[in-house]
């Protein structure tokens, strides 16, 4: 008797199938909160998505001090 069933959130909603899905979710989540902490949580969350939906960083454009900038001379 083990049935499959959809796993669901506390709201009762099936899973995301897409990053943009699951950013419109937690932006939801996000406007309906109260406090300040749960807020930052989210929108971390939020830009976590977002920095998987927009794929790899490439580390080779950025030098070895951190800065992206090859105009400045190195950081000392």
């Amino acid at each position: 008797m083990n049935e499959k069933r959809t796993p669901q959130n506390e709201a009762g909603q099936p899973p995301t199938r897409t990053p943009e899905e699951t950013e419109e979710r937690l932006r939801e989540k996000e406007s309906e909160q109260m406090g300040q902490a749960n807020r930052e949580r989210t929108e971390e969350q939020i830009e976590d998505v977002a920095a998987e939906e927009a794929g790899p960083f490439d580390l080779s454009q950025v030098d070895r001090q951190g800065s992206n900038r090859k105009d400045l001379p190195p950081k000392r």
